[in-house]
């Protein structure tokens, strides 16, 4: 009985992943962000962006070219406006174990309207994402406030999104 016991917590320890060792294996789909505060560019370069961060992370995001190549086909479709069906099919469609998109939006009402980012602001980004092996949805809300120069934004931001990500997934 005692060997039964022991072979059964050994199994445990050894399915365990290691310290530093992510969980989540997958490729990871980065889609666009809503936002009208972000042009088509400033949103490919966030996404660059949190692709590096994913990388630096440990993970491996799928490549830009081959997203956009999933939105070629089928001019309906938008890479920065996604539900939860087509998050979910994206991700399939891309052989990915995780597919995630955001929505950014000023943190005060007062500025909705504005139509780009302000280094005097701060910015609410929500996150969605698609887990394809759990076959469930997270999500996650980080802000960031506006920097001096749009480079320094998108790290900072970048950053705080790859962060609440690997949080929600490990």
């Amino acid at each position: 009985m005692k060997k039964i016991l022991y072979m059964a917590i050994l199994s445990a320890i050894l399915a365990a992943p290691l310290s530093g060792e992510r969980s989540f294996r997958g490729k990871i789909l980065v889609l666009g962000f809503d936002s009208p505060q972000m042009t088509q560019v400033q949103d490919r370069m966030l996404r660059e962006t949190l692709m590096r961060e994913l990388r630096k992370s440990g993970y491996e995001p799928i490549p830009v070219m081959e997203t956009e190549s999933l939105f070629l086909e089928d001019e309906s479709r938008q890479i920065r406006k996604i539900g939860d069906g087509l998050l979910k099919q994206f991700c399939i469609e891309a052989g990915a174990g995780c597919a995630l998109t955001g929505k950014m939006y000023p943190k005060s009402v007062r500025v909705k309207k504005e139509k780009e980012i302000k280094k005097d602001r701060v910015y609410v980004f929500e996150m969605r994402a698609y887990v394809r092996e759990t076959e469930k949805f997270l999500s996650f809300r980080t802000e960031s406030a506006g920097e001096k120069d749009l480079y320094d934004f998108f790290n900072k931001t970048a950053e705080a999104i790859a962060a609440g990500l690997v949080k929600n997934l490990d």
